[in-house]
């Protein structure tokens, strides 16, 4: 009965030191609307945007341009 109760304690250990490596080493797993996120973030970064809004257009020379932040009035060719 001693040598099936220590075998008993060494297959839980093995068993329970088994599963915290399987937690360990499992990658994290996100919902489809946390992964776009997070890919839409890194996509803003390489950018260089650093707050929100970021805004991309193409400027009257056709040319890619970058803005962080709410543009001025006069820069979105609003008179009053």
């Amino acid at each position: 009965m001693r040598r099936m109760t220590m075998l008993c304690r060494r297959l839980s250990i093995t068993l329970f030191l088994s599963l915290i490596a399987t937690l360990v080493t499992a990658a994290p797993t996100m919902d489809p609307e946390t992964e776009a996120l997070e890919r839409h973030s890194q996509w803003m970064v390489e950018l260089g945007f650093s707050g929100t809004p970021g805004l991309l257009f193409k400027n009257t020379s056709g040319q890619w341009r970058g803005q962080t932040g709410v543009p001025t009035q006069e820069a979105l060719g609003i008179v009053d």
